[in-house]
């Protein structure tokens, strides 16, 4: 698994919010280093790229983002593919036309445009990480390609499938404790964006359903259909995922959260798609779960 950068995160337009634009690839390249075992798909154009990003003097830009704009540029540098020459197949172009948003560098658009053949190609898996600018794009995974929108807020994500698979992964990343349900908090923070914007348009509770499993699932809970089955009703539905029966975590579809309960069902808490608490604890046991 290999990992290919949208141009657009790290050769900003004249006109675009640089600020923005940095303050995501900085999210992008934390995240990938801290979670994942996977590189950078490498290439003189792309090298070239990133010292132009280090070179470009921002103006309005202040220090401490300069030197988060260093500390970016030393992540992808220490975490690329070598060698940096990519064996690129001469024919069709992949289409970046359309709702695509491409970069004014001719160059890096044609050079990424034929990165993106060669995988199609090839057959080889790999995550394309898109800018914000191009979140709603239509642009879809195909074959081994997998479309990678908002890193911290996108359903049906590879990263989910991923995380949830154990594939790629780091050793010795933080487990799910009652203590800190969420501790994948990081890959979780743009969904309360995504659910409200999901709810204008879809019924709150299907949208409810769909977020708090990719947030579970990201935190590496799993699904207890047993669990689920005994705290069903007609008045009231519940999903509900577990780590290793530890501790369970209980989809709220009347606010859009969780109901954190302990190994015997008790109810600790309601947690927020990042785990910060947003009740405390039910002691009269309405919120506890048979077991």
């Amino acid at each position: 698994m290999k990992i290919l950068l949208d141009p657009l995160l790290f050769w900003f337009p004249n006109d675009s919010n640089k600020e923005n634009n940095l303050a995501y690839l900085n999210k992008v390249t934390l995240i990938i280093e801290k979670y994942f075992d996977i590189k950078y798909i490498s290439s003189k154009c792309f090298i070239n790229a990133l010292y132009k990003l280090n070179k470009e003097p921002f103006t309005t830009t202040s220090k401490a983002q300069n030197d988060m704009r260093s500390l970016i540029i030393k992540r992808l540098m220490s975490n690329l593919d070598y060698p940096n020459n990519l064996p690129i197949l001469d024919c069709e172009l992949f289409d970046l036309t359309g709702d695509f948003n491409v970069t004014i560098n001719d160059e890096l658009n044609k050079h990424f445009a034929q990165v993106v053949n060669y995988l199609l190609s090839s057959n080889a898996s790999c995550l394309l990480m898109l800018s914000p600018s191009n979140f709603n794009s239509k642009l879809k995974s195909k074959h081994q390609l997998f479309v990678v929108k908002n890193i911290s807020g996108e359903i049906d994500s590879k990263i989910t499938e991923l995380i949830s698979n154990n594939h790629f992964l780091k050793d010795k990343l933080e487990i799910p404790t009652l203590a800190n349900p969420l501790p994948f908090s990081d890959l979780c923070d743009g969904f309360y964006s995504l659910q409200k914007d999901m709810c204008k348009k879809e019924d709150s509770i299907v949208v409810f359903w769909k977020i708090t499993r990719e947030v579970a699932l990201r935190n590496k809970y799993s699904y207890d259909q047993n669990v689920t089955s005994k705290n069903n009703s007609d008045n009231r539905k519940r999903k509900i995922y577990t780590y290793n029966k530890n501790h369970y975590i209980s989809a709220d579809f009347e606010s859009g959260c969780f109901e954190l309960c302990d190994h015997r069902g008790k109810h600790q808490g309601e947690i927020s798609y990042t785990g910060d608490e947003l009740s405390s604890r039910d002691k009269n046991g309405e919120h506890d779960i048979n077991i």
